[in-house]
């Protein structure tokens, strides 16, 4: 099956020279004390904390694309704060530039009931001699899907069929045993797909979701795919030749 591609822009063209810290850990120790700052105060719920980290112009990107502002921050750290959850700073790397500073650093996450990690961009500002937030956008560090089997009245042959998109090309669905294959043309290698769940599939090595659609008598009437990036496409299942 043809992989989904995003096209990617650059959050920031720097047209002078920079001074790359990446390999000088004395250099980057107040960046990471900043960052382990923030952690301690999101773990705890600790809104003053926090917002004493922030440039009063700071805003934040989310890993999900929202904008937030800084005078809707005190809510937001109260919905993403979690005393049981566990934060690791896995790497820290930073180009200064007099008093604006670009840090980029992975930071890993486990809590009872789930494991994820995400990467974040950081402009730092200095103020009077601090260090402070201007700017942080996150991304996501995505993980491929767990496969399930099969249950209940769920039939993986269901969703065998061809399924033609707005664009006009056509998505090949295939059964053998238990496993559903997927491929863009007749004469394609078909790939086999991840059960993840009812109605859903992934694409082994990808963080992709393949949903299928049913109508009101339960038959199947296309599938819709949620591609990492955010793009959504929604094929509709045709007659097949």
């Amino acid at each position: 099956m043809k992989p989904f591609h995003a096209a990617c822009l650059p959050i920031f063209c720097l047209l002078y020279s920079a001074t790359s810290h990446a390999a000088d850990t004395t250099a980057d120790q107040p960046f990471r004390a900043l960052i382990e700052q923030r952690i301690e105060a999101v773990r705890t719920g600790n809104v003053a904390a926090y917002l004493a980290l922030l440039d009063p112009s700071f805003f934040t990107i989310t890993d999900t694309g929202v904008r937030v502002p800084l005078n809707d921050m005190p809510e937001r750290i109260k919905q993403i704060s979690g005393a049981e959850r566990d934060y690791q700073l896995r790497s820290v790397n930073v180009r200064q530039m007099g008093d604006i500073a670009i840090v980029d650093a992975e930071i890993g996450e486990r809590g009872a009931d789930m494991t994820g990690a995400w990467r974040e961009t950081d402009v730092m500002v200095k103020r009077q001699g601090r260090w402070l937030y201007l700017q942080k956008q996150d991304t996501a560090v995505l993980q491929e899907p767990v496969a399930v089997a099969a249950g209940g009245a769920e039939r993986i042959a269901d969703y065998v069929g061809h399924y033609r998109f707005p664009s006009g090309t056509t998505d090949i669905m295939s059964v053998k045993g238990d496993t559903l294959y997927g491929r863009s043309r007749e004469d394609d290698e078909p790939t086999a797909l991840t059960h993840v769940g009812t109605g859903a599939f992934a694409i082994p090595g990808q963080t992709d979701l393949i949903v299928f659609t049913r109508d009101a008598t339960g038959t199947v009437t296309g599938f819709i795919s949620h591609a990492a990036s955010g793009q959504i496409a929604q094929s509709h299942r045709i007659a097949e030749k």
